[in-house]
């Protein structure tokens, strides 16, 4: 008998590490531009910077009256594969949502990694859906950039309700070829309010006052009042004469804070460049709250009266002047 052996091998070939999904959107930082008082009629558009968060009126006559948060903070990540240390990510931002209430969807993306980690490896594209490419991540790591972009803010004729108002966008990384995808969005908000339209319902009437015969006098007319206050030798008001105190009214958004402004003084002018100066007293000063609530029109009114002092040689005749009632959101 012949004995035959054979040797059987097996040879066992590594074909590399599995190339599963690594890259990740780790947070999508929300932002909040705080207030924003809505134009009377068209859009208005803000642009926020991607470094530092700078936010500037491009266009359109409403304003922010508060302060907040302007840019987007986005942190992505790799695992613990190879290709981490030395390939780059695609990076893609867009629009993504129904923007509510007064905003548009977000638009003009821009990108900075000024104070931030991540390295833009190629430039990136512009417009309302844009995408670069950030250098090695490293493996087991992460790095951070900031997104900058318009947002939109529909003004009063448009009909939209008002109120907090919001757009999202959102944030992929992958392969550069695409594969393996991650995305996560974020939101820019604001509470857009309605503009404040104010007008003047009454006018402020003194009547007709006695100057004094011998020494200084006085008129007062106390907000609400229909008849003025007087003292001095002489100084009162004529028989059938009224007075009537300024009503300035002026409508918003519902339950916000809005401060009174008046001026210190006035002057009425009369015959012959003559003058009287006038102290106005409002029943408002500093801040009021409008009616309603936000979502909804509210308004308040300004009842204004005031003083002014007369002397012997005070010019006998009509005076007549004007001064400004200014609010303005809080």
């Amino acid at each position: 008998m012949i004995l035959r052996w054979c040797l059987v091998m097996l040879a066992l070939i590594a074909f590399g590490e599995t190339r599963g999904q690594s890259q990740t959107v780790n947070s999508v930082a929300n932002a909040d531009l705080g207030k924003i008082a809505a134009a009377a009629a068209g859009d208005t558009r803000f642009q926020v910077a991607p470094a530092g968060g700078l936010v500037t009126k491009l266009s359109g006559n409403g304003a922010r009256v508060s302060p907040g948060t302007g840019n987007i903070f986005v942190t992505v990540s790799c695992g613990n594969s190879g290709f981490c240390d030395n390939q780059n990510m695609l990076v893609a931002i867009g629009q993504t949502g129904t923007p509510t209430n007064r905003a548009y969807a977000l638009e003009n993306f821009t990108v900075s990694t000024s104070g931030a980690s991540a390295t833009i490896a190629t430039t990136p594209t512009t417009g309302n859906s844009i995408s670069f490419q950030v250098g090695p991540i490293g493996r087991n790591s992460s790095k951070t950039f900031y997104i900058g972009y318009d947002f939109v803010v529909k003004g009063d004729s448009s009909g939209a309700s008002s109120g907090n108002s919001a757009a999202s966008l959102s944030v992929t990384i992958s392969r550069t070829n695409g594969n393996s995808p991650s995305t996560l969005s974020g939101t820019v908000s604001a509470s857009v309010f309605r503009t404040l339209v104010a007008g003047a319902t009454q006018a402020m009437s003194f009547g007709m006052i006695s100057r004094p015969r011998a020494g200084p006098g006085l008129v007062t007319l106390a907000p609400g009042a229909t008849s003025v206050v007087t003292s001095g030798d002489g100084v009162s008001p004529r028989p059938g004469s009224t007075a009537t105190s300024a009503v300035v009214g002026v409508t918003g958004e519902g339950g916000q804070s809005v401060s009174v402004s008046v001026p210190t003084s006035f002057t009425m002018y009369g015959p012959g460049g003559s003058t009287i100066e006038v102290t106005p007293d409002p029943d408002i000063s500093g801040s009021v709250t409008l009616s309603g609530s936000l979502g909804s029109a509210g308004s308040t009114t300004v009842t204004i009266g005031g003083s002014f002092p007369l002397s012997t040689g005070t010019a006998t005749g009509a005076y007549a002047g004007s001064f400004p009632v200014i609010f303005q959101y809080n």
